[in-house]
């Protein structure tokens, strides 16, 4: 067989220094130097060799092999200092396609990169060594190009000081580092992943005994830029591990070493089935979809279940749960217990990581981190679930979201809960802008008719530019007959309208809408102390327009006590003392109510909205143990100037308690501040149709009772100067049906000047409408410390002492 012989240049490899201490700052020396080669002439590999001068050598060896064009050599002639070399292969055409090693040549311009490379004392896993070259004819040298950086790690630990058995390097946008690679082959030949492989690191084998620590690591990955960095998972002989991360971007240069020293601090005993990498979540996430994840259940401490033992980091959305699986059409859902154990999975969070927790299943223990610029699968908000029938516990979210457009839906932890949240925290902030569809935004969860307790929100909620509906709350958008306790707002919450139509835009601290699908909910023990504002302008009204302090509004109520918390809903032992303000600048060309309370905006009873049915006699309660310490702060623009004959349905209604509650044909129950706190209303308006009270701002079908205190300093809104006023009332500003009060104290001070009195303006206890009935239980209502007279209530309807 007639052969061929090639010439070989030699092959250069440099040397670049690398940060130290857990490779926080991995980055490229420019001071770097091309160095000769020179090793023993025993070596019987391809080897690297430190000159003493921060430069390392390649020489050829005796054993080497290439592939070129497909076809691997026979033979290898070696010059005296091993610098180059001549292949013998069988016959072959030009051009010369080369790589080296032969064994990793899947054909002439594809190769294949080791899922595992070996200890190799003082230097490289041959095998993984990969070089390529080029040339058009026989007389052109062969000039090898390295394919491949080297990372040389050292090792050592302080207190474990154990062999080290292994090594998984992993990219943190999870770059593909072993398997098949395509070639490009020319004067610089290139090589580039046929298709992302399900598992993407290197794992570096220091045989069962281990290595010393100590020991130079030399691990060959990839050469490419590492768009966040890398992750090292270091395991040692008595199964201790330490996961290493470097977020930095990092360029690994084809030919150069970058060496780092890293002191070992085991975080604990690694388990098989244990999630440490990206790789390994994807990969768990699969079995998940393929109904069987029992290789991925392990015991830790006791606790059995599959267990997140490292963060882990992508700059891409991390593999999900599907929705149904494609094989048979079912609903794919997690059905085991994760542990988070308060380990972080950061990543491009435009998807929930579970689409569906089922009723057995449990997430608890996990933080998730990340950003989240758009959704294009049905717009899915929620970082852990999009729907949980099962428990998720101690989790936190610090995904910011940033919407525009038709993205517009958002929460922090997830979308629907039919199960149980609780001891949940977001810390993501949301803010939307510009949006084209309806809005619909919350701290934790969006809808739940589940339980959730002890979850706070502690991040800013914001969406500007909106001329769509637009409905937000702190923790929860809608409640539907649950009980929900121990829920707390710190986020400051904001809607800036612009309005060119007529549309729904509510906000609550705690929840905007406390029922949905007709069923109320039962809230507990709950707090805002975030500021909560909206700024209208446009020429159009809001469509059922209120703030509550913690609920927004309230579109449900039942006469039976037995259906406290679904029939009906019920606000019980919760405050305020977050800044609560409403500013309209434009006049909207149809006037409608609006309310802002600093317990509950709104509660009203519309049939015609098929919430309601009047005839039932439906109506809410608010407890006597809720109060507000928070300043309200109001001026609008909408309103029908106060006149003794106003119906109330074209008003703004502001209480510290509640804006507005209508009872429907029967009474509804407002009672307050049981504990006589005090707090400031300010309000305002360009047409003088606002409504303030100490306790509620307007109502029908009313009674307030149940030993209520209203405590309250009146004056002018400081958001916007104020041209005329309204009607301020020590306990109601406006009653527009009957109004019954009993058990209640009543301090107020009105401090406006002279000119904003002089026209629409009247205060004192509270104002009935014509033709309407207050009555006043004489014995146990009182006002400025004296009993209530006729003179102290305003309006020309009739006025009843008893």
């Amino acid at each position: 067989m007639k052969k061929t012989s090639i010439f070989l240049a030699s092959m250069a490899l440099l040397a670049a220094s690398c940060a130290k201490e857990d490779l926080k700052e991995m980055s490229q020396n420019q001071d770097t130097i091309t160095i000769k080669a020179d090793v023993p002439a025993t070596d019987s590999k391809t080897t690297i060799s430190d000159n003493g001068d921060k430069t390392w050598s390649v020489l050829w060896a005796a054993d080497d092999a290439i592939s070129v064009n497909g076809q691997s050599s026979n033979s290898i002639s070696l010059s005296d200092d091993r610098k180059s070399a001549e292949f013998t292969l069988p016959v072959i055409d030009a051009p010369y396609k080369a790589i080296y090693p032969a064994s990793s040549a899947a054909s002439a311009e594809k190769l294949t990169i080791p899922a595992t490379q070996n200890y190799v004392e003082g230097s490289i896993d041959p095998s993984s060594a990969i070089m390529l070259a080029y040339s058009e004819t026989a007389s052109q040298a062969l000039a090898f190009h390295h394919a491949m950086a080297y990372l040389k790690i050292n090792v050592q630990g302080t207190t474990d000081t154990d062999n080290i058995r292994s090594i998984r390097v992993s990219g943190n946008n999870n770059e593909t580092m072993h398997g098949e690679f395509n070639l490009a082959f020319s004067d610089a030949p290139s090589m580039e992943s046929a298709e992302p492989a399900a598992n993407n690191s290197i794992i570096y084998d220091c045989g069962t005994e281990g290595v010393a620590q100590g020991k130079d690591l030399f691990i060959a990955i990839p050469a490419r830029d590492y768009a966040n960095g890398l992750t090292l998972t270091i395991i040692d002989s008595q199964n201790h591990y330490q996961s290493v991360h470097s977020y930095n971007p990092f360029s690994a240069v084809a030919g150069k070493i970058f060496p780092t020293s890293i002191t070992f601090n085991p975080q604990g005993t690694y388990i098989q089935g244990g999630i440490y990498t990206v790789e390994d979540w994807n990969a768990f996430v699969t079995a998940v979809n393929n109904s069987d994840y029992s290789a991925w259940v392990s015991e830790v401490d006791g606790e059995e279940g599959v267990h997140l033992m490292a963060d882990i980091f992508s700059s891409t959305n991390l593999k999900r749960t599907m929705d149904k699986d494609k094989d048979n059409g079912k609903k794919v859902e997690w059905d085991g217990t994760f542990y988070g154990h308060g380990h972080t999975i950061t990543h491009n969070a435009i998807e929930p990581l579970f689409l569906h927790i089922g009723t057995t299943g449990v997430v608890k223990d996990l933080i998730v981190a990340g950003t989240r610029t758009s959704n294009a699968n049905n717009n899915w908000p929620g970082s852990i679930a999009l729907n949980n029938a099962g428990q998720i516990r101690n989790c936190t979210n610090k995904v910011n979201v940033k919407l525009s457009g038709k993205y517009t839906q958002a929460c922090g932890i997830c979308r629907t809960n039919t199960g149980t949240v609780t001891d949940c925290v977001n810390e993501g902030s949301i803010s939307i802008s510009e949006p084209t569809a309806a809005v619909l935004a919350a701290g934790v969860v969006l809808y739940s008719s589940g339980t959730i307790a002890r979850c706070t929100n502690k991040a800013a909620i914001s969406v500007t530019g909106v001329d769509q509906n637009c409905v937000v709350g702190g923790v929860a958008h809608s409640l539907s007959g649950t009980t929900v306790q121990n829920l707390s707002n710190e986020g400051a919450l904001s809607i800036e309208a612009s309005l060119t139509a007529a549309r729904t835009i509510f906000m609550g601290g705690v929840t905007a809408l406390a029922n949905y699908d007709n069923k109320g909910a039962k809230v507990l023990q709950c707090s805002n102390s975030g500021d909560l504002k909206i700024v209208k302008t446009g020429n159009f009204h809001m469509v059922g327009g209120a703030i509550g302090g913690i609920a927004g509004a309230i579109e449900l109520g039942a006469s039976s006590t037995e259906g406290e918390g679904v029939t009906f809903s019920t606000i019980d032992g919760c405050w305020n003392s977050g800044r609560i303000s409403f500013k309209e600048t434009d006049r909207p060309s149809k006037d409608d109510a609006y309310a802002i309370g600093g317990i509950l905006g709104r509660c009203g009873v519309y049939s015609t909205e098929g919430y309601f049915d009047v005839a039932k006699g439906w109506y809410t309660v608010i407890r006597n143990s809720c109060f507000n310490t928070g300043t309200i702060d109001v001026y609008t623009d909408n309103g029908q100037s106060m006149n003794v004959g106003n119906s109330g349905a074209r008003q703004t209604y502001v209480g510290a308690i509640a804006g507005y509650v209508n009872g429907g044909s029967s009474t509804a129950v407002v009672r307050g501040n049981k504990e006589n706190k005090t707090c400031t209303i300010l309000v305002g308006s360009k047409s003088g149709g606002i409504c303030a009270g100490g306790i509620l701002g307007g109502g029908g079908k009313v009674n307030i009772d149940g030993t209520s205190c209203a405590n309250v300093t009146f004056g002018p809104s400081e958001v916007q100067a104020p041209v005329k006023l309204g009607y301020v009332g020590a306990v109601i500003g406006w009653g527009v049906q009957t109004v019954s009060v009993t058990s209640t104290k009543a301090v107020a001070s009105f401090n406006f000047d002279s000119p904003l009195k002089s026209a629409n303006y009247a205060s004192g206890f509270g104002g009935i409408a014509t033709g309407k009935t207050m009555t006043i239980a004489k014995s146990s209502v009182t006002y400025q410390g004296q009993t209530v007279t006729a003179d102290d209530i305003y309006g020309s309807g009739t006025k009843t002492i008893k």
